[in-house]
């Protein structure tokens, strides 16, 4: 669902938070692992660019094709060292739940690289997306994600899902062009 990019930038002064990475990426492309995974990294302290995230998935090769999660723990897993990651994969019947698993992975890392399918709102395509998880409770959860615009200054996100005790197959908000399916696995990525 996602590439491109509008802004990027790391360390005092820039648009975003010290620290922060954020590469922003067209509707109509597929990079949305390449710069989730670089805007985790960024999280955890290890600057990564554009360029270097690119690099690092090989993605200007001809073969090219979006990462599987297996590939994503692979360049994490080149640039943490092997050992350092923990990898999730499950469905949530209700959207507190997912909240409750993400709160307890982000007691014990920074951010978390979420996968998971989603679906473009009003066009109807449903696709993998990845996005980086920075804060979650029971009530709601906090992105950093390449789609939606930079995150205002001295915020680690850029979206905010609310989350509800109902039985809903989709979570979704005003601040992001997509929904995210948690009838379908949901693959969570941390790095401890």
């Amino acid at each position: 669902m996602v590439a491109g990019a509008e802004w990027e930038g790391s360390g005092v002064g820039s648009r975003g938070v010290a620290d922060v990475l954020f590469l922003k990426q067209r509707i109509d492309s597929n990079y949305c692992a390449v710069y989730g995974t670089a805007m985790l990294l960024s999280l955890l302290g290890h600057s990564i660019s554009r360029r270097e995230s690119h690099r690092l998935f090989r993605t200007r090769h001809e073969n090219w094709a979006p990462p599987d999660v297996p590939k994503i723990v692979a360049v994490i897993e080149q640039v943490v060292g092997e050992g350092n990651l923990r990898a999730i994969a499950r469905s949530y019947s209700k959207p507190a739940s997912f909240g409750l698993a993400l709160q307890l992975q982000l007691c014990k890392a920074p951010a978390v690289l979420v996968v998971a399918t989603c679906r473009l709102v009003g066009r109807g395509i449903q696709a993998r997306h990845a996005f980086v998880v920075t804060q979650a409770s029971r009530a709601e959860v906090k992105v950093l994600d390449s789609l939606c615009p930079a995150p205002q200054a001295g915020m680690k996100f850029n979206a905010t899902f609310p989350l509800d005790g109902q039985r809903r197959r989709y979570v979704y908000t005003d601040e992001a062009p997509w929904e995210l399916d948690l009838g379908r696995p949901v693959h969570i990525l941390g790095v401890f």
